[in-house]
């Protein structure tokens, strides 16, 4: 670290080498991020005794380390808020410099939080043109036309950025459907929408060991790489949701990429087309790319540049000079027609094929399931085929609805076949290089439902730092007195056992009245380790123990929060509804809230109403509101496996609650999302109700930031919210247009009438326009939706 900010070096270059020293070690080290941090802002934090000498050159140094750092990997969860509170603070305490430097730091925050540490930290060159000022960098973009896009990336800049801002350029609607590729010579392979950009590029210079395809944009060569670079970013379009759809209603421009991407495949023989289609499809290039057909122009297909215009494949079943009297009688035909009608043409002969709209994988298979021959692996809308390398024939096909789990490890991906109202379940593993591409495109068509991939793993760490936020949290809450104490369970083993002096099992642990020694009378010992001060004098004080914090079966005797009389009844009606609701008896008797209605009548589970009311209650009193978080955060930490069923209920209720309204406390709100963020991670010992928990943990940390970020919800949910947010999933919502059209839309609890608005406006191709509204119509009147803009939608 002193090194890396020694105002004076003997080399200029020591200063860098040690900054690409310390970001190895942190991004190697999880462990060791935070203290790098630290002692970074310690080195440029101003001490009590005055300015050193050479500050300006230290805190410089200083301030383009901890940018780095912030650029490379990020903090710990916990330390997170202090970090960007003392960047944003040096964004506008500092001037010149160090404040262009801070407002750096600011900017790569953003998208390290969100997406993670990058793959390969920045090397000394990378460093030492940082320190220069050289922050981005140019890398040119390629589309299927050969045209080229000239953009500046940021180290942590990523692929889905450069595909919307590339997409913004030549006017696409439909961006997730595309996709960046690193095309080479002998391979080509999608880039994940999260990965870092540079990471991309470093990975690739670093196989081949050939150049580099970024350059520095500097005043003297501000140009990007020539064509003649190796590898080329290309953007194509991945995803083919509607293979079949009709062309003639696309914007020109996708039409124009489509074309010349359909035109690529076809030059690379994915397509098994015969002569008849070659010929029609040279006829058709031929009218694009010459325009009328023209008895004295030189470049017409002939027997001597036939194979710019049919594969050699194809060409194999007639003469060079057959061939070429075919497309000219075929092109002599489309005399007439536009450019663009015959691209549309082109295109519309082309989703005829076989694999058209399909992603194709070479593939190896284990010994049991051979083949003889290589085979190809084909993942499109309609599921996964398994193809024939050499003559294009379909082996096996499996459709959407027939897969029922893929699992990836490494490069070896297996996929888990069901066949329709079938418990058997075949497995069919394949090995391949571009596995976790096969993964992810089969997420994107299949959908995450069906798909369970490789869960990420924690280190015992990671573990113990979440574990290590919840007890702070709960420790917060004893001290600032906001929990009742004693604690539920030791309140109702003091209640209902024989007295104090005696001990009473409570789920396994010993709850025991203990007297305050003389010394520390007027304290309460918490389980942390801390004395909390009570008025209370020699009073008999009974510990928070770990049956205080953990899912119960016992009923308790009073609220967990420690308030008034009104919240203490409705705290005692609180837990009476949730035992009724855990109970499986009772739960499956009245269809529970998985199964709203039967499937021969409307019947509503009665838990419905009962649920509508407890949240009318929250939206009305705040209070009550955290009574309820401190009961479900209770009721969903630390089950058996006996009782898993139960403690499943009760995390669908945690679902369903913060989609609607969140604590007004901040110390209670504080430890729900410790709570949600220690259940979310899976550890690869856990059983399936743990992996089960951690998916309702992650759908609610993810629903209580978008809540949070809508604002307060005026209404409880609705049947139907509560029906699909039960499962995880959103509600399928059809907005109609004037025209009779229509446009279904997935909504979350917590979106907002404003969120829906731009999104419809997008689907129905109006982004850019204004003045619309949503309405929705009682009988013969309408009313505005958007009167109230981040009014929830439910």
């Amino acid at each position: 670290m002193l090194r890396a900010l020694d105002p004076a070096p003997k080399k200029p270059e020591d200063v860098s080498i040690a900054m690409n020293n310390i970001l190895a070690m942190g991004l190697q080290h999880v462990d060791l991020r935070d203290e790098v941090f630290i002692q970074t802002i310690k080195q440029i934090t101003v001490p009590l005794e005055g300015e050193p000498k050479n500050w300006y050159e230290i805190t410089v140094n200083g301030w383009q380390l901890l940018s780095l750092c912030v650029g490379t990997f990020p903090p710990s969860k916990t330390f997170s808020k202090y970090l960007l509170a003392f960047i944003m603070r040096g964004a506008k305490t500092n001037a010149g410099t160090k404040r262009m430097l801070a407002l750096t730091a600011e900017q790569f925050s953003k998208n390290i939080l969100m997406f993670g540490p990058r793959k390969f930290h920045p090397t000394v060159a990378d460093i030492s043109s940082f320190r220069d000022g050289i922050v981005n960098k140019l890398c040119k973009i390629y589309v299927m036309d050969g045209t080229s896009f000239d953009l500046l990336i940021s180290p942590v800049t990523t692929a889905d950025e450069v595909v919307k801002e590339i997409s913004k350029k030549l006017k696409l609607k439909d961006t997730p459907c595309w996709s960046l590729y690193a095309v080479t010579w002998k391979s080509d392979r999608a880039i994940r929408s999260v990965d870092y950009l540079s990471d991309i590029l470093f990975g690739i210079q670093k196989e081949s060991k050939k150049g580099s395809f970024l350059k520095s944009l500097k005043p003297k060569h501000p140009d990007a790489l020539d064509e003649s670079a190796e590898m080329k970013l290309t953007l194509r379009k991945r995803i083919f949701r509607k293979p079949l759809e009709s062309f003639t209603n696309k914007e020109e421009t996708e039409i124009h990429l489509l074309c010349c991407q359909a035109d690529h495949e076809v030059n690379a023989d994915i397509y098994p087309i015969g002569l008849r289609e070659g010929v029609k499809l040279a006829a058709l290039k031929a009218q694009i790319s010459l325009g009328d057909y023209n008895a004295a122009s030189v470049a017409l297909p002939s027997a001597n540049n036939i194979l710019q215009w049919i594969t050699p494949r194809v060409l194999g079943k007639a003469s060079k000079e057959n061939a070429s009297k075919l497309v000219v009688d075929d092109y002599m035909h489309l005399s007439g027609m536009s450019q663009l009608q015959a691209k549309v043409a082109y295109l519309e002969l082309i989703k005829t094929c076989k694999f058209y709209g399909t992603a194709l994988f070479e593939v190896e298979t284990m010994a049991e399931l051979s083949f003889n021959e290589p085979i190809v692996l084909g993942v499109s809308i309609a599921g996964v085929q398994i193809i024939q390398a050499i003559n294009r024939e379909l082996v096996m096909i499996f459709s959407s609805d027939e897969i029922r789990d893929v699992k990836l490890e490494d490069q070896q991906i297996s996929i888990s076949i069901g066949r329709v109202n079938d418990t058997a379940a075949e497995i069919y593993d394949f090995f391949t290089e571009r596995a976790e591409e096969v993964a992810t495109i089969i997420r994107d068509y299949v959908g995450v439902k069906n798909l369970n991939t490789k869960e990420r793993t924690y280190t015992e760490s990671e573990l113990t730092n979440l574990k290590h936020d919840v007890e702070r949290a709960r420790f917060v809450l004893h001290e600032s007195e906001i929990v009742r104490i004693p604690g539920p369970e030791t309140l109702a083993a003091e209640r209902l056992g024989p007295g104090p002096g005696s001990s009473k099992t409570v789920r396994g642990s010993l709850i025991m009245s203990k007297a305050v020694p003389p010394a520390e009378k007027g304290r309460k010992r918490s389980s942390f380790g801390a004395f909390l001060r009570t008025d209370v004098p020699n009073a008999v004080i009974m510990d928070y123990v770990d049956a205080d914090w953990s899912f119960s079966t016992t009923r308790i005797v009073s609220s967990i929060l420690a308030s008034s009389s009104e919240v203490e009844s409705w705290a005692l009606s609180l837990n009476a509804f949730m035992m009724e609701f855990i109970t499986p008896s009772k739960a499956a008797g009245s269809f529970g809230i998985d199964v709203v209605r039967s499937s021969r009548s409307n019947t509503v589970s009665p838990f419905i109403p009962k649920l509508q009311k407890l949240y009318d209650q929250c939206l009305e009193n705040p209070v009550l509101t955290n009574e309820l978080y401190l009961q479900l955060i209770k009721m969903t930490t630390k089950f058996s496996e006996k009782m898993a069923f139960s403690c499943l209920q009760m995390w669908k209720l945690m679902s369903i609650s913060v989609g609607v309204v969140l604590p007004s406390q901040p110390e209670i709100l504080d430890y729900l999302k410790a709570h949600l963020r220690r259940c979310e991670a899976v550890d690869s010992k856990d059983k399936l109700s743990e992996k089960e928990k951690s998916l309702f943990a992650k759908y609610a940390l993810k629903t209580l930031y978008q809540t949070a970020k809508s604002g307060k919800r005026v209404f409880p949910p609705s049947t139907e919210e509560i029906f699909c947010t039960s499962k995880r999933s959103p509600i399928n919502v059809r907005f109609y247009a004037l025209n009779r059209q229509f446009r279904a839309l997935p909504i979350s609890p917590s979106d907002s009438i404003e969120s829906i608005y731009c999104s419809l406006m997008d689907k129905f191709g109006l982004g850019e326009a204004s003045g619309f509204a949503i309405y929705q119509y009682y009988a013969k009147s309408g009313d505005n939706l958007l009167s109230v803009h981040f009014q929830h939608c439910y």
